[in-house]
């Protein structure tokens, strides 16, 4: 140990406390980037001011947390864990640049800037009254309950896939997505954050549309949860509008409706990063589901890991994540086997080409405008697929 080093804390360096079940934990923020933690190294950032040498750090941790710790450890904890992710120095050093903080989405680009996006949601916050959510809801019901008896068949069900509707669909899939980020940075504002700017990015194979709201990790559990169904419930919102327009017996009002509900559904996901993951983690009050369930599993296949933050749950807590990490399981192969469908589409479309052409020539021109989709789909899938595979290994250590 280096007798009278005096670690020193970088500038920008906050911390927030994480409503949550499982024991104190705080979210430590730097330069774009966010750590959960717990008491012991919450206290040891407050507790660095670039005076303090490790057998003073470690003074002042065993007063105010009353844990055993040494020199030794703080000199562990500063060095291997606070100087890496930049948020401490050691002196005559500089603090560590870190890269774009970690995220789902393989690539994003923020399109309207924050102060926007503040000034366009703010005037919506009324839309989340208690009583405007039920009778929405009445009204949603109402109009499926009314589909039937105004024409709306399974044959018209089959229309909704027909080539010539992909052009609605997709002006529609654009108008419902903007309308379901704003829906988040509304539902942040009226609880009383900060939404960051809204922008595009690439999740797994397809462009989506995202909502920066880190802030939103300050506020109490029942917020977020606000905030998580804030998009759905916007697109519920232009569901009924459009609703309105079925009881008035509007041409095509039934169709739209339909497919408002069909870009809303999917966001419910519960498995991947959708807005139904963050909702069950903000409702359980356990942050991080996804690495709680390798914990779950590797303690099933014999790598059972020391300070289980799920050992720490509450026991109907603990149960509900068992149950999630079960279903987890079951989601997977049939997730494999619906992300390898345009695999299979592709293998057909190329298969029937060289069957029905006439030579070389006539097949690469016929496959032409399918061969830069199958290029793109292949390197997302291959840098999506590595992704998950390293952040397994590496949870499962």
């Amino acid at each position: 140990m280096h007798a009278g080093e005096c670690p020193v804390l970088a500038p920008d360096v906050t911390i927030s406390p994480l409503d949550s079940v499982g024991g104190d934990r705080y979210v430590v923020h730097c330069n774009g980037h966010r750590y959960q933690v717990g008491p012991l190294l919450k206290g040891l950032v407050e507790a660095i001011d670039g005076q303090r040498d490790y057998e003073s750090l470690a003074r002042l941790l065993q007063a105010t947390t009353k844990s055993p710790v040494t020199p030794e450890d703080v000199q562990v904890m500063v060095q291997r864990w606070l100087v890496p992710r930049g948020l401490a120095a050691l002196p005559g050093t500089s603090f560590r640049e870190l890269s774009a903080a970690p995220s789902s989405l393989t690539w994003k680009r923020p399109l309207i800037a924050s102060q926007a996006v503040r000034k366009l949601s703010r005037p919506l916050t009324w839309l989340f009254h208690p009583v405007l959510f039920g009778v929405l809801l009445l009204i949603d019901l109402a109009v499926w309950l009314t589909l039937p008896a105004r024409g709306f068949t399974w044959d018209s069900w089959l229309t909704l896939v027909e080539i010539r509707m992909v052009p609605l669909w997709l002006v529609l899939k654009i108008c419902s997505a903007f309308w379901h980020e704003v829906g988040h940075a509304a539902a942040c504002v009226r609880v009383g954050g900060r939404p960051g700017a809204i922008g595009v990015g690439v999740f797994l194979d397809r462009l989506v549309l995202y909502t920066d709201l880190n802030n939103a990790w300050t506020l109490p559990r029942n917020q977020r949860v606000l905030v998580d169904l804030g998009g759905v419930y916007f697109e519920l919102v232009l569901a009924c509008l459009v609703g309105v327009g079925v009881f008035a017996s509007v041409p095509r009002m039934p169709m739209l409706f339909v497919m408002i509900h069909v870009f809303l559904l999917p966001n419910l996901h519960p498995f991947l990063k959708y807005d139904g993951y963050w909702l069950v983690s903000d409702a359980l009050g356990v942050p991080n589901l996804h690495r709680r369930v390798m914990e779950v599993l590797s303690g099933l296949v014999g790598r059972r890991q020391a300070n289980r933050y799920v050992d720490t749950l509450p026991g109907a807590t603990r149960l509900a994540v068992q149950i999630y990490a079960g279903f987890c399981v079951l989601f997977v192969p049939l997730f494999l086997w619906f992300y390898m469908a345009p695999s299979r589409m592709l293998w057909t479309y190329y298969h029937t080409h060289w069957a029905n052409s006439r030579s070389i020539q006539e097949f690469l021109a016929s496959i032409v405008p399918m061969a830069a989709f199958s290029v793109l789909w292949c390197w997302l899938s291959v840098r999506w697929l590595s992704q998950a595979l390293k952040w397994v290994l590496r949870h499962m250590k």
